[in-house]
């Protein structure tokens, strides 16, 4: 027999011996994911082949006297072997995944590998049918599958254990449709999914299995709503702008809009209280200065702005035509004028001294016409204006944190026929 004859035989046998081993496991597999195979690095009937990128060390192809691969390998820099192994029309029907050799230096041709991954591929020979992550000692990491629909699902498992941690599925397109976060206990703490095809919903539950967030993500904005601890009345929605900027709604006992609250992007946000049916009643603007820029309790920052509205405006939120405005001074405390808006253009404007004192007022008719000026030098006593404001510090009842946005990738694409040599 000649000796590319045997060469054949040997190569036959080897690439049959390690077809058929199952998922689950790799040939003589011992409990420390020790595996015992012959590795055909040792055969000589071998095809040097140009490294496909800068992080392989090498890698050859073992073909047959006809020039059919049997089995390609490639060693990496790191260490890590990787075998495909082929079908007679050329076509990869599985890859064998290695970690690095306990003993490198190691002359056997028989030697033993502690598994790191396998992958079992369709006719094809690119998609996946399966596969499957090890540890080091041999524990299951990672596995997936391919559904007869054509959508390929992945668990993720907690470490040492069958426990899946993480479920994910794509389907047939590579679309993503769901990812599911278990506890230990095996209830949800989380799952993404697909609405739709601009949306991602992410709902995040407690320990108790009720519902705490809900998110919608779309391409340009977000909004969610929290739920109170029975996972179903509403406490609070936002909605974040792509800008940075984000708008919180805090609901009553009876589910009605009690006050709002606007964070710019940097920092600078808003207080509006409402009446109960919707109407505003004040609103104040404040001027960050340092620390959280979303949590008012870890935060300073100053008044600049109240707006008192004393009548229920006819549309909307606002009535523009009965509102005292006051712009404070750099102190936060100290008005620096004062305007006091009623039936269209009329008003009285009130402006201030550093010191407090008024320094001067501007009357105006209902055609925005003025009518007087009276002004008044530092310390002098002017007519008290009879204006209450609600110069009240408001602070937000809770700091409510929004999750980072729903990040859903794309699947390896391997699982869809990405994988080739």
């Amino acid at each position: 027999m000649s000796f590319v004859s045997r060469t054949r035989i040997a190569l036959l046998a080897i690439a049959t011996a390690l077809l058929v081993l199952p998922l689950s496991g790799c040939g003589d597999r011992d409990a420390d994911n020790l595996v015992r195979v012959d590795f055909p690095e040792k055969l000589n009937h071998r095809v040097t082949l140009r490294p496909s990128d800068t992080n392989e060390s090498f890698r050859f192809a073992y073909v047959t006297d006809d020039d059919k691969k049997v089995v390609e390998e490639v060693e990496y820099k790191n260490g890590v072997t990787t075998y495909v192994f082929y079908r007679p029309d050329q076509t990869a029907e599985k890859i064998l995944e290695f970690y690095p050799a306990d003993d490198p230096d190691t002359a056997q041709t028989q030697v033993e590998r502690r598994l790191k991954s396998e992958v079992f591929l369709a006719a094809d020979g690119k998609s996946y049918l399966r596969h499957a992550a090890y540890t080091l000692d041999g524990s299951v990491v990672r596995r997936g599958l391919r559904n007869p629909d054509g959508s390929y699902i992945t668990h993720y498992l907690r470490a040492g254990t069958d426990s899946v941690e993480v479920e994910v599925l794509y389907d047939k397109d590579q679309k993503f449709q769901y990812e599911i976060a278990y506890n230990e206990n095996g209830t949800i703490k989380s799952k993404k999914e697909r609405r739709s095809s601009y949306e991602i919903v992410t709902s995040t539950y407690r320990d108790d299995g009720t519902k705490l967030l809900e998110v919608t993500d779309g391409y340009y904005s977000r909004s969610g709503t929290f739920f109170k601890e029975d996972g179903v009345t509403p406490s609070a929605r936002f909605n974040e702008t792509s800008y940075g900027s984000a708008t919180f709604e805090y609901l009553d006992a009876e589910g009605k809009l009690a006050y709002s609250v606007e964070y710019e992007s940097d920092g600078d946000r808003t207080y509006t209280v409402f009446t109960g049916d919707d109407r505003a009643s004040y609103r104040q603007r404040w001027k960050y200065l340092s620390g959280d820029k979303r949590c008012d309790a870890n935060s300073t920052y100053r008044l600049v702005e109240v707006e008192e509205f004393h009548k229920a405006p006819q549309y909307g939120r606002y009535n523009w035509n009965d509102v005292t405005d006051i712009e404070m001074q750099d102190d936060g405390v100290t008005p620096k004028t004062i305007t006091v808006k009623e039936n269209g253009d009329r008003r009285l404007v009130v402006e201030y001294h550093p010191d407090g004192s008024v320094s001067k007022l501007v009357e105006f008719d209902a055609r925005g016409k003025e009518l007087r000026t009276t002004t008044f030098k530092p310390g002098e006593k002017a007519s008290p204006v009879t204006v209450k404001p609600s110069l009240k510090r408001f602070t937000a009842t809770e700091c409510l944190s929004i999750p980072a946005k729903a990040d859903v990738g794309t699947p390896p694409p391997m699982y869809y026929g990405g994988w080739g040599p």
